[in-house]
């Protein structure tokens, strides 16, 4: 048989704690430490083409959509490739040969991570409503009140909802932590 292992064949391997058995047997083989940076770098790589799929098959089915839509699309690459890397680096994480105490801190950092960039993705968001909103109102015309009242109200709402956005984030990262998580649900009531 191909790939006979001490624990069975590759193709037997049907969940992650069968998988990190598999590459902590792996790794007694290889010099210490070259087992976790070689698995942490394929999750990354294996990240990288997954979000570059997902944005080409999203391009493709927005395409004759909307400028919101579009401009979202645009706009969010970064975030949502930091955030497909982070779950990446997460699976590695947790199928490398690393310890309980270290893959526990990673994890903790990640969701952290994580946290940041679903808001990263919700102020972007926001940015994009409000300059297709705001579009509409032309300032440089003579009778331009109302659209001096939009820009004045849009830009006060907009405040509002980024601080609100900032808000929740540092609250739902503040929850992450066990002896701060009073002061993270406080900061929600």
């Amino acid at each position: 048989k191909k790939g006979n292992l001490d624990r069975g064949d590759a193709d037997d391997v049907n969940n992650i704690a069968d998988l990190k058995i598999y590459f902590q047997d792996l790794s007694g083989a290889l010099p210490q430490g070259t087992a976790t940076v070689a698995i942490l770098l394929c999750s990354l790589v294996a990240g990288y083409l997954l979000n570059r799929l997902l944005v080409l098959a999203v391009q493709r089915s927005l395409a004759n959509r909307d400028e919101f839509w579009r401009s979202l699309i645009a706009r969010t690459r970064r975030p949502v490739r930091f955030i497909i890397l982070t779950l990446a680096f997460a699976f590695g994480t947790a199928i490398a040969p690393i310890g309980p105490a270290a893959t526990d801190i990673i994890h903790h950092v990640l969701m952290l991570c994580v946290i940041a960039a679903i808001a990263w993705l919700l102020y972007t968001a926001l940015q994009i409503w409000a300059a297709i909103h705001l579009r509409q109102y032309k300032v440089d015309r003579e009778d331009n009140l109302l659209a001096r009242k939009h820009i004045t109200q849009s830009g006060i709402l907009l405040r509002v909802a980024s601080i609100l956005i900032v808000i929740v984030a540092i609250a739902a990262m503040l929850m992450t932590f066990e002896p701060v998580r009073q002061y993270g649900v406080s900061l929600l009531a």
